[in-house]
């Protein structure tokens, strides 16, 4: 994921493999991947926030 993310030019920084990491460690952590790309975010109670989507 970190090197998917580091490679395309969204004019942000990119995620660190240690800050998808702990985001992914998380209990209420969301995430979707597939060939095409991933979905990152997390689950609060009846709430999901996505913070990353890449294609």
């Amino acid at each position: 994921m970190a090197q998917l993310h580091r490679a395309e030019p969204t004019g942000q920084r990119a995620w660190s493999e240690a800050e998808f990491s702990a985001m992914l460690s998380a209990n209420n952590a969301l995430s979707v991947t597939c060939d095409a790309g991933f979905a990152v975010g997390q689950v609060i109670l009846d709430e999901a926030e996505l913070f990353l989507i890449m294609t």
